[in-house]
């Protein structure tokens, strides 16, 4: 009776363990399902030239602290930065800025026109490690943007 009783004890605990451990899978397979979908919904989104917030040109201060013209380009949570206003050509991206992790404040210039600066609060990288056609690096330009922050300056309306 006693051996009974054990093997029907591990019997049991081992069909337990075994739904548990079949469930955690099932659970993580479906957690990997998920952010594989939504990874390739951002991604979608990224490459789709329709969903475009605004676009338009925008000076923007290196590391120098010279003004340079650049095109922007924001999409939801994302700001696409070019060289020209090609932005179909892989050759003329110069970077994307992360929104989620930037706070806006507005800057005083002596110009007419917005400023702003796009920051990280404690100092981090701001922009993605990749671009919108999987590029590692930006387009080589002859002033360096910071990877902390960048100040941008739209011109008035008035010109």
């Amino acid at each position: 009776m006693k051996s009974l009783r054990r093997r029907l004890s591990r019997s049991f605990s081992s069909n337990s363990t075994n739904n548990v451990n079949s469930s955690i899978q099932s659970k993580k397979k479906e957690y990997k399902d998920e952010k594989k979908r939504v990874a390739s919904e951002l991604v979608t989104a990224l490459r789709d030239p329709t969903v475009v917030v605004m676009a338009d040109w925008l000076k923007a201060r290196g590391t120098l602290k010279r003004w340079n013209r650049y095109y922007f380009v924001l999409k939801p949570g994302l700001l696409l930065v070019y060289k020209t206003d090609k932005t179909h050509k892989q050759s003329h991206w110069v970077g994307t800025i992360l929104l989620n992790v930037c706070e806006l404040i507005e800057r005083p210039s002596k110009k007419d026109g917005f400023c702003f600066k796009l920051f990280h609060p404690l100092d981090q990288n701001i922009w993605a490690t990749r671009g919108p056609f999987g590029e590692s690096h930006g387009a080589v330009t002859l002033h360096v943007l910071p990877t902390t922050y960048l100040i941008c300056r739209a011109p008035s309306n008035q010109n």
